[in-house]
């Protein structure tokens, strides 16, 4: 398989890595090993996954007992990931709609309190609301509603995707781009900044157009810079619900020209970012001037986290050179 190189992406944010992330490997590996979410090969390969470091960088002045939660949480949103990914070997939850329905029901069920089946004692659902009744400790029911709403939103876009390799249908780049953000859970790591890191903001001021925007923003570079990161791989999987790929099919372009394309289009957004971030806006709101300068140095955080993570930190994405040096293989991290 040929290797892509990457120029550098435009992020100018100081790197930042949370203080327990060593630790927190270590608990989240024994976590991981007790409800069996990964085994054998699989196993190896979460451990070079090192999503540890990916949290660290997103949430890097979080406390020891919130950063566990995070790493969990986010370490179990990948496994869920890659078990529905995967279109070219289908697991076991994805060999069909109505089994795959039934699995998204039963985890919006454990989120809403209301599973009332026993539970098995690993797999999924299990680490699920083992992690679960940790974040309802550091959280209030309005945090978690709205929370389980994202998920929500998240199994409505997997859906759509599966839905989509069944039909053997292709998005749009215009679709697609509305659907990436939930699609990869970019959602879900803007959603817990306010309990992980600890950021109070009302609903009232982050449902205003101007947040709204800058954390849509976050999301979507992000997702855009992961699609570049993560195209050989995907292309591997047979899974083509990625915004290169699409780029390819709409406008009839080979691979490098789509990589030009996706870049382009993640820089504009990042440009945008950066111009409303110029903006002053924590002063028009008394009280909350603080928070809101926090709010935004943690989207910086986690849009600076992810390419750091993907490009030196993780073997998850195979297959291509960052910048001006080659991107370092580790076999274990």
């Amino acid at each position: 398989m040929r290797t892509q190189k990457i120029p550098e992406l435009l992020a100018p944010f100081p790197p930042l890595v949370n203080q327990f992330a060593e630790q927190s490997k270590e608990n989240t590996r024994k976590w991981v090993r007790k409800f069996r979410l990964h085994e054998g090969s699989d196993y190896d390969a979460y451990l070079k996954d090192n999503l540890t470091y990916m949290t660290a960088r997103f949430y890097p002045t979080a406390s020891q007992e919130r950063f566990f939660i995070a790493d969990q949480f986010n370490t179990l949103l990948f496994a869920m990931d890659d078990r529905m990914d995967h279109q070219d070997n289908k697991d076991l939850i994805i060999s069909s709609r109505e089994r795959f329905s039934k699995f998204i029901d039963a985890c919006l069920l454990i989120m809403k309190g209301e599973y009332d089946a026993p539970l098995p004692p690993t797999g999924h659902l299990a680490a699920l609301n083992d992690v679960w009744s940790k974040v309802k400790t550091i959280s209030t029911p309005a945090w978690q509603a709205k929370f389980t709403a994202g998920i929500r939103k998240m199994f409505d876009a997997a859906l759509w995707a599966h839905d989509n390799f069944s039909a053997r249908q292709i998005p749009s780049v215009a679709g697609f781009y509305t659907m990436r953000p939930f699609l990869g859970a970019a959602h879900t790591s803007s959603d817990m900044i306010e309990i992980i890191e600890q950021v109070y903001i009302p609903n009232t001021i982050l449902e205003l157009p101007y947040f709204q925007e800058i954390t849509r923003l976050c999301q979507i570079t992000v997702c855009l810079a992961n699609d570049m990161f993560s195209v050989m791989k995907e292309i591997g999987h047979q899974d083509y619900h990625n915004m290169v790929l699409i780029m390819m099919r709409e406008h009839d372009i080979n691979l490098k020209q789509a990589m030009k394309q996706t870049r382009r289009l993640y820089t504009a957004d990042m440009r945008q970012f950066l111009r409303l971030m110029s903006i002053h806006s924590h002063q028009l709101f008394t009280g909350y001037e603080t928070e809101i300068q926090r709010y935004k140095q943690c989207l910086q955080a986690i849009m600076r986290g992810n390419i750091d993570w993907s490009t030196k930190e993780t073997n998850r994405y195979p297959n291509f050179v960052y910048g001006v040096q080659k991107r370092v293989k580790r076999n274990e991290i």
